[in-house]
């Protein structure tokens, strides 16, 4: 997940997704919502679970990997403001 949020921010060097736009690229947010749509079938689908022996992970552990996510997605954002 931190990774989509780097894929969000290597757009550009310089120039913070906002003033970009979230949604320019529409590329990279269906490449985005693909690879998260695979992590859910790939945790939650019993099938799934059984041969890549996952295991679903719960709201605690949801939370975890969004503030991880979100503190990429801020550090770069802080990086950028700070080159000007």
């Amino acid at each position: 997940m931190a990774q989509m949020a780097n894929l969000l921010q290597a757009r550009s060097e310089t120039l913070s997704v906002f003033k970009i736009g979230f949604f320019k690229n529409k590329y990279v947010i269906g490449a985005i919502l693909f690879s998260i749509g695979l992590l859910f079938v790939f945790l939650y689908v019993p099938f799934f679970q059984r041969y890549l022996h996952m295991a679903p992970i719960d709201g605690r552990d949801w939370l975890v990997v969004i503030g991880a996510t979100l503190a990429v997605f801020l550090f770069e954002e802080a990086r950028k403001a700070d080159l000007k």
